[in-house]
């Protein structure tokens, strides 16, 4: 079973991974997926929604590692219920200050506002997240 899901909508990312943590075995392509798209000029945003896991320790240096080009432009909404990961969230905003902020997993336009996404990507956007969100679940 599949730990993590993504996609690309624009400049913004898309991670959904369920109620365990990614397994590196499932994260490792992500960050691979976003090195090759991330462009040097681009302002990407991440939505990032999590059913209960929490990235660990290695998954996020590698994620810091990908986003420190980009922290005076990049911004990483995180969408979850769980005290863990928002915890999480928490501590990575710590070293890269406005680039992190947690939501409730409802929350998505929050998240959206947060981001700073055109309002005529949100449908789409929506849409990719409940899909994700329906495969990971299952």
């Amino acid at each position: 079973m599949k730990t993590a899901v993504w996609g690309k909508v624009g400049d913004t990312f898309i991670l959904v991974f369920g109620k365990q943590a990614p397994s590196d075995e499932d994260f490792a392509p992500y960050i691979h997926f976003v090195r090759s798209q991330i462009k040097v000029d681009m302002k990407p945003r991440v939505v990032v929604r999590s059913h209960g896991g929490a990235l660990s320790p290695k998954q996020r240096q590698a994620l810091n590692e990908l986003t420190a080009p980009f922290a005076s432009v990049a911004r990483i909404a995180v969408c979850t219920d769980s005290s863990v990961a928002r915890g999480v969230t928490t501590a990575m905003s710590w070293f890269a200050k406005e680039v992190y902020q947690a939501f409730p997993l409802a929350d998505v336009d929050g998240a959206l506002a947060f981001l700073q996404i055109p309002r005529p990507l949100h449908t789409e956007l929506k849409t990719m997240l409940w899909e994700f969100d329906k495969a990971i679940l299952r």
